[in-house]
């Protein structure tokens, strides 16, 4: 299955393109609590193509879970959460790696669960664990998207990213569970955790991909009875943990770490359809990468064109890919149909090291235009 098809409405964002497709592709996640929040976001994160997924959870599928967590069907009740969750996952894409754990997170193993993970995210509903996760998460310099549901209203953020405020600069201290209830004791409306579940899921899109302004330093609390949204901004307190030269050497180097190269943009050679043309003709002939759908290939293609779907490219660089032992100085002429998503390839090869990438603009449309008009145009 091609993955221009999985990924082809975020691929064409211009702001998104091949380039977060990547770095989601390289991503290692870990959600905690597979439930009310957990079930969406894993749903979400799984079909935008995070390439590895850890999902912890001690529980299992109940009858009142199925109003609210939509990875489970009654076939499921009296299953473990994660094993169903992660087989659910790998049905609706079986090119990215689903790990189930069926764990609780305590102070003593939160550090062994975060650790090799890019990125947190909270699905939980227990302050012991929410503590536990929060602390861990310092220690590392691994963000925490946090979220949260009572009833009819959520709140969510996203802890410990740069210079930005961890949870217990917002809640110093664990309060009592008498002043906590969860939500088996207060009750949520099904589709209220699936709000803030995707608030979520975005904010980690985000932070993951480079894409917008994550929301850290803010707090966004939805009270949905009302249909009414309110951020509130957080501090970093000067005192929390997270201010402690090990916390923010941890978070430097995650930073460093999720940053792409610094290396100078290339000015991508743009060719026309007799440069292209010249080019195949000489004693040493580039090698011509046609990043279109197959559908596309078999309708209409330049005889030596060599398919590699745009949505592939980033695992075609990754060892064992189709280019990945290819020298860097290789001459390369990236085609498509009118040039648009070539271009965008070409830059994201340039950035990978490839020196000598050239983007056919026109594609083969002008091919057909222009060389050879036996070539169908579509």
């Amino acid at each position: 299955m091609s993955e221009t098809s999985r990924y082809a409405r975020q691929l064409t964002l211009p702001e998104f393109g091949v380039h977060g497709q990547a770095r989601l592709a390289r991503a290692r996640v870990v959600i905690v609590g597979v439930g009310g929040l957990g079930a969406p976001i894993a749903t979400y994160l799984a079909g935008a193509g995070v390439g590895h997924l850890t999902l912890v959870d001690d529980d299992v599928v109940a009858l009142h879970n199925l109003h609210r967590q939509p990875l489970y069907t009654e076939a499921d009740v009296g299953r473990a959460k994660v094993e169903c969750a992660a087989t659910a996952l790998r049905a609706r894409n079986g090119t990215i790696t689903i790990v189930p754990r069926a764990a609780r997170v305590t102070a003593s193993n939160a550090d062994a669960i975060v650790t090799g993970h890019d990125l947190v995210l909270d699905g939980t509903d227990t302050l012991p664990t929410r503590y536990a996760l929060t602390d861990a998460c310092v220690r590392a310099g691994v963000p925490l998207v946090y979220g949260s549901v009572s009833r009819l209203e959520g709140q969510m953020s996203v802890f410990g990213l740069g210079n930005g405020p961890c949870y217990r600069c917002l809640f110093p201290e664990m309060p009592d569970a008498a002043l906590a209830p969860s939500c088996a004791e207060q009750g949520v409306l099904g589709v209220v955790p699936g709000v803030i579940a995707l608030l979520q899921a975005t904010e980690a899109l985000k932070v993951l991909s480079g894409l917008g302004t994550p929301l850290a330093g803010r707090l966004l609390h939805a009270d949905l009875s009302r249909g009414v949204f309110h951020e509130f901004m957080i501090a970093a307190r000067t005192d929390c943990a997270c201010r402690a030269p090990a916390a923010v050497a941890a978070r430097a180097a995650w930073t460093a770490a999720m940053t792409p190269s610094s290396t100078p943009h290339m000015a991508i050679p743009q060719l026309t359809a007799s440069d292209v043309h010249y080019a195949l003709r000489g004693e040493h002939p580039p090698r011509l990468i046609d990043v279109r759908e197959p559908w596309e290939y078999e309708t209409a293609h330049i005889e030596g064109a060599e398919l590699m779907p745009m949505g592939g490219i980033p695992l075609a660089v990754q060892p064992g890919g189709a280019l990945a032992e290819l020298p860097r100085d290789t001459a390369l002429i990236i085609q498509c149909h009118h040039g648009g998503r070539s271009n965008q390839v070409a830059h994201f090869l340039a950035g990978q090291g490839f020196t000598n990438v050239s983007n056919f603009d026109g594609g083969i449309d002008a091919w057909s235009i222009e060389i050879d008009p036996s070539v169908p145009r579509y």
